[in-house]
């Protein structure tokens, strides 16, 4: 029995990593399956083969399936290819899943995914489906699935409704602090000066980093995103051939674990402020060092005092 709701992969040099993220896809039989390949870097010696290696990861598709593929011949690097994909498979689709090259899924991830959406599909406020909790043995919620302004991209769902936010440039970021958005959505001081940090070095160009942008996309959208009882993703990519989790946190890799069934909806939609509130202190601060923090900080004062004096 074939799997019914598309599915991208999105990879780029590294084989093993890919191979495993592929052999559950494929125990998966997906009907419909996007892969986007990155280019290798001119100045990196056997990225090149290595790139071509991944390539015949996918060779192996024994089942019946419509594949689309888009292999990059120059690197685009993470920041532009990873939301070039998802922009390349919402201009065919109206939903899908999104796992990147190093996002291991139980198999329980893709009908849960499945399952949310299509019940959230015609609700705005709902803007992903993610499929990691980096806390499951803490009691957040009665049910199997709660909402939370912290959703995870390490394996995910949305809709290109939603997807159609997404504004690599943040046009819109100016307008939405200087209204008091980022107040609304973040009442905590602490919180709010993060993402404040965060958000203007990415629409100043200081430092680029996709998933941050969608973050800033969720926020001023006032969007939630699905989060599982169960941590549903395992990360395996954390080293040196990693593109961001170079140094990823341990206690940030866990098991990835089954989802126990019959689902158990929540009654309303509405963040659990718990799970916030949590996910803030002990993944968002603790990745990122108050030092880390006032040098990204100071580094845009840095950068708008340059722009000044050449103008």
């Amino acid at each position: 029995m074939s799997f019914k709701t598309p599915i991208l992969i999105a990879a780029f040099n590294r084989v093993e990593t890919t191979k495993r993220v592929f052999e559950v896809v494929r125990s998966m039989k997906p009907e419909k399956l996007f892969i986007a390949l990155d280019g290798p870097r001119d100045n990196k010696v056997g990225e090149k083969e290595k790139c071509e290696e991944v390539k015949k990861v996918f060779e192996n598709i024994d089942w019946k399936c419509d594949v689309k593929t888009l292999f990059r011949e120059r690197n685009m690097g993470c920041p532009k290819a990873i939301p070039g994909a998802i922009d390349w498979m919402f201009s065919q689709v109206d939903e899908g899943i999104i796992l990147e090259d190093d996002c291991v899924p139980n198999e329980t991830f893709f009908d849960f995914c499945e399952t949310m959406l299509e019940k959230y599909r015609n609700d705005n406020s709902v803007m992903m489906v993610g499929g990691t909790n980096f806390f499951p043995d803490k009691f957040f919620s009665t049910k199997s699935y709660f909402f939370s302004r912290y959703s995870f991209i390490w394996g995910w769902a949305t809709w290109k409704r939603a997807w159609a936010k997404y504004d690599i440039e943040m046009k819109s970021y100016p307008d939405f602090k200087e209204k008091g958005g980022m107040r609304k959505i973040l009442p905590n001081v602490f919180e709010r000066f993060f993402w404040k940090t965060s958000f203007d070095n990415k629409y100043r160009g200081y430092h680029d980093n996709w998933d941050a942008k969608w973050y800033y996309t969720l926020f001023s959208s006032n969007g939630l995103g699905i989060v599982p009882e169960v941590n549903l993703i395992t990360n395996i990519g954390s080293g040196p051939d990693a593109s961001v989790t170079v140094n990823l946190d341990n206690r940030l890799i866990l098991p990835a674990t089954s989802l126990p069934y019959p689902l158990r909806h929540p009654d309303k939609i509405t963040e659990n402020k718990n799970y916030s509130r949590k996910t803030f202190r002990r993944v968002f601060l603790t990745t990122a060092s108050p030092r880390n923090i006032f040098s990204n900080y100071f580094g845009l004062v840095k950068l708008k005092i340059k722009k000044c004096l050449k103008s």
